[in-house]
């Protein structure tokens, strides 16, 4: 009984050991496979939000859009994001460039308000679709109030930024 009882115990301590390593691994930060996944999740995301439901939890889209915000190159995969076909791809690849203070956030709000593609949104328990050229109104002329700023406002601040 004793040595079944060791078995076990290795068995235990191996396994958590394992994950233990893989751990490490994630908290230096994403791999380039993870930044794949989240650069994929973004691209075909069929709703812009960071937060959804009644306990306004995150949404996988802002798992994701997290993940791009920690990494080299982010505002670059971000930036390729605004020319997408999908809008939801788009809207979030502004606000990564917006919430990293990236200089071609400007330039792409303008062309990304133009759009008279529809897009469904999330915030909270409150979903809705409206034209992108809606929900980007003012951006482009410097307002601090629309709804996508209150949206992009609502995912957590990239490390080392304050909220903007």
């Amino acid at each position: 009984m004793i040595m079944w009882n060791r078995g076990i115990l290795t068995v235990t301590v191996l396994l958590a050991s394992g994950v233990l390593a893989n751990s490490k691994v994630h908290a230096e930060g994403p791999t380039p496979r993870d930044k794949s996944i989240s650069l994929l999740l973004l691209e075909s995301a069929s709703r812009f939000g960071a937060r959804a439901g009644r306990g306004s939890s995150l949404t996988q889209e802002a798992r994701a859009f997290v993940s791009l915000t920690k990494i080299e190159g982010g505002a670059d995969q971000f930036a390729s994001l605004t020319e997408s076909r999908n809008p939801a791809a788009r809207l979030y690849g502004l606000c990564g460039l917006f919430r990293l203070r990236d200089a071609r956030f400007g330039p792409a709000s303008r062309l990304v308000a133009a759009s008279s593609d529809e897009v469904a949104t999330i915030d909270g328990c409150i979903a809705s679709t409206i034209p992108v050229s809606k929900a980007m109104e003012g951006v482009a002329d410097g307002k601090a109030s629309s709804i996508f700023l209150s949206i992009c406002r609502s995912f957590p601040p990239p490390k080392g930024h304050r909220r903007r």
